[in-house]
């Protein structure tokens, strides 16, 4: 039976069929097998979930090289990667992301922690502080406000938006909203603080995931480097 009629016949993908011959202990023939392989080992799609290569595969290419004019910050975070940084809350994430982004905006390295690199618009989504609590943390009585650098953006939520309704779902309505940004500023580094924060109700959960999913296709669509910040979940230990 020709592979044509497998797939005629049966209503299977004639792949799917040389599966089951084989797992029948069924013989495949030479032209069958060569097909299987073919099957299997073949380009991936664009539907597909998984890119599948032999593990010598991935490093013949170098493109994955990772060099030193890439770091962000020291060995923890490099150009374009989505990297997580999470801890306890109160321990100083959020005044290290944002000196992290002015280091970033003006080209001028963290002391001990990597090479300077040239100055860059950085988007700083800030999802934890108020302008008020902002001010107060980067200004003071005598020394002014801090000089921030002008490629570096602080975005936080339209209170006044009413555009969420229009989505299907409350992660959709953010992804929209920072592929928005990233169009109007062209920037390439992003720093969400803290997806803690970015909450709908009883789905807290789902939405975070959906988010990452989201955050790491505008990722690989703009080639930006993405850094999360995220609390520690807290963990209450069984009584013995």
């Amino acid at each position: 039976m020709s592979d044509a009629n497998l797939l005629d016949n049966l209503g299977r993908p004639p792949e799917i069929e040389l599966l089951r011959r084989e797992a029948a202990r069924k013989p495949l023939t030479t032209k069958q097998t060569k097909q299987l392989n073919n099957y299997l080992q073949g380009p991936p799609d664009s539907k597909d979930a998984f890119i599948i290569k032999k593990a010598a595969d991935w490093l013949t290419t170098g493109k994955n090289r990772l060099r030193s004019a890439d770091k962000l910050f020291d060995h923890f975070w490099y150009e374009g990667e989505l990297c997580i940084m999470f801890a306890d809350t109160n321990v100083g994430k959020s005044i290290l992301a944002v000196q992290l982004g002015d280091s970033l905006s003006r080209g001028e390295a963290i002391p001990g922690f990597g090479p300077a690199r040239p100055a860059e618009q950085v988007l700083y989504f800030d999802f934890e502080l108020t302008a008020a609590q902002f001010e107060k943390r980067y200004s003071s009585f005598h020394d002014g406000n801090y000089p921030f650098s002008a490629n570096f953006y602080r975005l936080v939520f339209n209170p006044e938006s009413v555009g969420a309704r229009r989505f299907d779902s409350y992660a959709d309505y953010l992804n929209n909203g920072i592929e928005n940004v990233l169009v109007a500023t062209k920037a390439r580094i992003l720093i969400i603080d803290n997806i803690t924060c970015l909450r709908s109700g009883t789905e807290a959960a789902a939405s975070a995931v959906s988010l990452m999913k989201n955050l790491q296709a505008i990722k690989n669509k703009y080639g930006l480097s993405v850094l999360v910040l995220a609390h520690t979940p807290n963990v209450t230990l069984p009584n013995r």
